[in-house]
């Protein structure tokens, strides 16, 4: 009997950090405006990397960022209401099995994969720390 029981908790175990793996983020490709930046219409998320001769990118892999962004994702809450977006920075997730897309306005409004999201001063402060 217990036996059975220790296999079980072990595989238990092994599915659980599994999934840790899993939900590990490989690279985050950043797409950004310039700071300041002023346009006549607003800028989406399926925009912004076209904004001709405007948009920068930076690609993100070191560990230290990787957690800092999985952390504070994981802390976004879902927003009530209309949102009338103006995006300056698009982040492209990475994990093992998909890619996520959090777009963010240079001082508010955030979406992660189209959901609008409560605004987040922290994340916000990560991103802009790590591109200007």
């Amino acid at each position: 009997m217990l036996i059975v029981q220790l296999k079980a908790l072990m595989l238990l175990a092994f599915l659980l950090i599994g999934r840790e793996k899993v939900d590990e983020i490989e690279r985050v490709k950043i797409a950004y405006l310039p700071e300041y930046s002023c346009f006549n219409v607003p800028v989406t998320c399926s925009s912004l990397e076209w904004v001709s001769g405007f948009n920068k990118e930076k690609i993100a892999d070191d560990r230290r960022f990787t957690r800092l962004i999985s952390d504070e994702l994981k802390k976004l809450k879902p927003k009530e209401g209309r949102q009338y977006p103006d995006f300056r920075i698009k982040l492209m997730i990475k994990y093992q099995d998909r890619v996520d897309t959090l777009c963010m306005g240079e001082f508010f409004d955030v979406t992660l994969n189209g959901q609008a999201m409560e605004d987040s001063p922290e994340l916000l402060a990560i991103v802009k720390r790590r591109i200007y």
